[in-house]
């Protein structure tokens, strides 16, 4: 499933504190209609989500402004702002 992230047409991500045995870290979701995958990292970077979302991804990326999503190395996906977070 993970590798199906990268050929699809749309995909939301967002992410949320997480702990894992006590220590920080974040969920991040990947999901549309026909998928749901879920990462958990010490980190959200861009380097994790460009595992799942390459540079040279295709699809468009629906996300918040977080830093991660707005890195240079992902300045070339196509990327529309959710509405819910610019609102708030």
């Amino acid at each position: 499933m993970r590798e199906a992230v990268k050929e699809q047409a749309v995909i939301h991500t967002d992410d949320t504190g997480w702990r894992v045995g006590g220590t920080a870290a974040y969920l991040i979701a990947f999901v549309n209609q026909s998928l749901s995958v879920h990462q958990v990292r010490p980190r959200h970077r861009n380097e994790e989500v460009r595992e799942l979302i390459p540079a040279d991804f295709q699809g468009v990326m629906i996300c918040d402004r977080g830093p991660s999503y707005d890195a240079r190395e992902l300045e070339n996906v196509p990327q529309r702002k959710c509405l819910s977070h610019l609102i708030r």
